[in-house]
């Protein structure tokens, strides 16, 4: 099983720009825009294999109310074998997020289905993205 991280390398930061190349919403993300990006998201969540990353998710939050999930990614040579539920656990029992109460995220509607499993409901439909949202139970 790939190890988790915390924080990107240099190296992991470059892999992060080749996942967003892989997805249309993403393909024309830059290398320094990025790095501004990781430096002012809350959390990051990662998974190597060795050096590389494979996985990808990062989180804005205030901590008790509101969690905002960004850029799940997996990459494509990874899909398919657990490791995009084993993010989303990862994000969802995070022990600094413990004490949030909502969790959010944008996706394609066609993504709906993966995210149900975990708790999220649809909340609203704009365009072409769904907002869905978790609520830790009290």
């Amino acid at each position: 099983m790939p190890d988790f991280i915390d924080h990107l390398t240099d190296a992991q930061t470059f892999d992060l720009v080749e996942l967003y190349q892989q997805e249309w919403w993403s393909v024309h993300r830059q290398v320094e825009d990025v790095k501004v990006m990781l430096k002012n998201s809350d959390l990051i969540f990662g998974f190597q294999e060795g050096e590389r990353l494979i996985g990808f998710a990062r989180v804005l939050s205030d901590f008790v109310y509101k969690a905002l999930l960004f850029d799940i990614l997996i990459a494509v040579d990874q899909r398919g074998q657990g490791l995009g539920k084993k993010l989303m656990t990862t994000i969802l029992e995070y022990p600094k997020l413990a004490h949030t109460s909502h969790f959010e995220l944008y996706c394609l509607p066609a993504m709906e289905s993966f995210y149900r499993p975990f708790g999220f409901i649809t909340k609203a439909r704009e365009a072409e993205l769904s907002f869905m949202r978790y609520s830790r139970p009290k």
